[in-house]
């Protein structure tokens, strides 16, 4: 248990390293030059019979949709008697939307203007609340579900799908014209960073608390992210 808190902490801080060292280059503009011919060469690749498809997946890391997953996960684990466990995911998704807000207030960068947008899109740029949102809601599912599924091959699985998802948001982002590459780059480690250190806040003395075992007394569970 001690290996994992470890090494979840460790990656933790590596995820918030890269999120200061690019958002302090953002600022200084370095990336200016790279945001810009990036977003103009997607926008110049866009295929009509794609852009509505990039809408739909986008609205995957929309605030609306996660709000909806979010009632009804909620739902199964409490009718499941996984308060635990809904209390974990409601803490990581309220998180993530106030620390969409915050940092987007804190770095105030203004929505790209080289290309024609797809959709409209308000509010500051970077971090992407989209991507942030994306990453922290498929990873925090991807944890609660290997608690079900423990081999190795399941694992992989899981979070393969919960890392196309979150991938397919973050580029649907830029493929709509409404964010540059480091604002979705931003948004998703700040997102998986988050993730990283509420799960060793909560589960990391292990899953015998005490709310667990009063939920759950014929179950004696442990978080793990061993197959």
């Amino acid at each position: 248990m001690l290996l994992r808190k470890i090494l979840l902490l460790g990656l933790a801080f590596l995820l918030l390293g890269l999120f200061i060292e690019i958002s302090d280059d953002m600022q200084e503009r370095d990336f200016d030059s790279f945001d810009s011919k990036i977003i103009t060469q997607v926008a110049k690749a866009r295929v009509d019979a794609l852009n509505g498809p990039a809408i739909d997946i986008t609205a995957l890391g929309s605030s609306t949709l996660i709000t909806l997953f979010l009632i009804v996960a909620l739902a199964l684990l409490w009718l499941k008697r996984e308060q635990f466990a809904a209390v974990y995911l409601l803490i990581g998704s309220i998180g993530a939307g106030l620390g969409t807000r915050f940092m987007k207030t804190v770095f105030a960068r203004p929505r790209p203007t080289e290309v024609e947008p797809l959709i409209h899109a308000s509010g500051f740029s970077y971090p992407s609340g989209h991507s942030f949102g994306a990453a922290s809601f498929y990873l925090l599912l991807m944890f609660l579900a290997w608690r079900y599924y423990r081999k190795l091959w399941q694992r992989v699985m899981i979070a393969t799908f919960a890392l196309i998802i979150i991938s397919l948001v973050c580029f649907s982002r830029v493929y709509l014209g409404v964010h540059y590459p480091m604002d979705v780059l931003a948004g998703a480690l700040l997102g998986a960073a988050w993730v990283c250190l509420l799960t060793v806040a909560i589960f990391g003395q292990g899953w015998r608390s005490e709310i667990w075992k009063r939920t759950h007394k014929n179950e004696e569970a442990e978080f793990s992210t061993e197959p």
